[in-house]
């Protein structure tokens, strides 16, 4: 978790305690804090960040990260001639708010705005 924010945040020092309110807003159960703090310490994957009671990954551990998922950090581009949702389907709805929605998701797909598209879509 602390790669993907370092390679696509550009987050490199963290807390504990942030780290796990993530995990536990993921579904995760809570962790101990004391007990992770205390492990992420001795883990020889971090040091010490800037400040008191941040870290960060290692370098050696971030090179060997990127050497193994070289992509994490690319983005999806989609290229299609193609609009997400034909806007002729709602012309002849004679609803003109339709028709804006509509234009606003294929702008947001076609600029790789995936989760706005989604919430448009909804």
């Amino acid at each position: 978790m602390a790669f993907y924010f370092l390679e696509n945040k550009e987050q490199a020092e963290f807390t504990v305690a942030d780290m796990s309110a993530i995990l536990v807003g993921l579904g995760y159960a809570k962790r101990n804090g004391a007990r992770l703090k205390r492990k992420t310490k001795k883990s020889p994957t971090f040091v010490n960040g800037s400040k008191e009671d941040l870290f960060k990954l290692s370098v050696k551990r971030a090179a060997a990260l990127r050497v193994a998922f070289p992509d994490l950090s690319e983005s999806e581009e989609i290229i299609s001639d193609e609009p997400l949702l034909p806007e002729i389907l709602l012309k002849e709805a004679n609803r003109l708010y339709l028709l804006k929605v509509v234009q606003q998701i294929n702008t947001a797909y076609e600029n790789n705005l995936f989760d706005c598209c989604a919430l448009m879509m909804r």
